[in-house]
């Protein structure tokens, strides 16, 4: 299996651009092999800013009980407050880019203050096994224990 890196259509920043990463939720365990951080080296970008200091609400609590995140922005959700505090975390911070590695383009949603991208990945299977040969036993033991149990 592979998988394919779609980056919005935009002009490089040039070699020392600082760039902050968004995931969502636990979207961002993936760290350095994620989406947009794959996407943000590929356009060159030297450092990714460490959102952690700027971190407010309930993106400072995310850091405090996971604290091996790293350098990314969780977007914990598109509730009201939770991209109005997500806003005000990439606002504080000087960057030259913001890399999205969500699924909604965030945005079109929240004023972050900063010039962005999109990235996102799909799955593209090249030889095996697939994704279907891993999951297909899985989904079959899944399917076994859901089943209600015969009469007694």
């Amino acid at each position: 299996m592979s998988h394919e890196l779609h980056i919005e259509p935009a002009p490089r920043r040039g070699l020392d651009a600082d760039v902050w990463v968004i995931y969502m939720g636990n979207n961002e365990v993936v760290g350095p092999f994620g989406a947009g951080t794959v996407a943000a080296r590929h356009d060159g970008a030297v450092d990714l800013v460490d959102p952690r200091p700027y971190a407010v609400g309930s993106i400072a609590g995310t850091y405090a009980r996971y604290p091996g995140i790293g350098a990314v922005l969780p977007a914990m959700g598109y509730g009201d407050e939770q991209l109005a505090e997500l806003g005000a975390t990439v606002r504080q911070a000087a960057c030259d880019v913001v890399v999205i590695g969500t699924p909604m383009d965030l945005a079109r949603l929240v004023d972050l203050g900063h010039p962005s991208r999109r990235v996102s990945y799909e799955l593209r299977e090249i030889g095996s096994p697939t994704l279907k040969d891993v999951l297909d036993p899985l989904a079959q033991g899944w399917k076994s224990a859901l089943r209600p149990a015969g009469p007694a």
